[in-house]
């Protein structure tokens, strides 16, 4: 019998976000306010993992104004001096994680109230 870790962790996958949600899946999320609180205390939509290139292509790519990601240092308080290609593009992929997160969050409820259901009915 599949458990419900599994049936989140297979329906997270199905999602196909930029980040693996599915890595933080957990057995007690019980709705969309559970996962999404997770999701920011573990970090998952942040990740600094950003070498100047990639940054660089990144930002490039998504944000190539520089509009966003200086708005998104602006308002986390940092300097102009204290950013860098990396901070911004990191700043930058936290902001737009969140933003796919949100595009999913009728599915997710739905899921999770499907989810529930069916345990109670066993």
């Amino acid at each position: 019998m599949i458990t419900r870790l599994e049936k989140m962790q297979e329906f997270f996958k199905s999602l196909q976000l930029d980040f693996n949600i599915e890595e933080y899946a957990e057995e007690n999320h019980r709705d969309l306010n559970d996962l999404y609180n997770h999701l920011c205390i573990t970090g998952a939509f942040f990740k600094p993992d950003f070498s100047y290139n990639s940054a660089m292509n990144y930002l490039k790519d998504k944000d190539p104004t520089l509009l966003t990601s200086l708005g998104l240092a602006h308002k986390n308080n940092l300097s102009i001096r204290s950013i860098s290609s990396s901070t911004l593009g990191t700043l930058l992929r936290e902001h737009l994680n969140k933003i796919e997160f949100s595009r999913h969050e009728k599915n997710i409820t739905t899921f999770f109230q499907l989810l529930n259901e069916e345990e109670q009915d066993q």
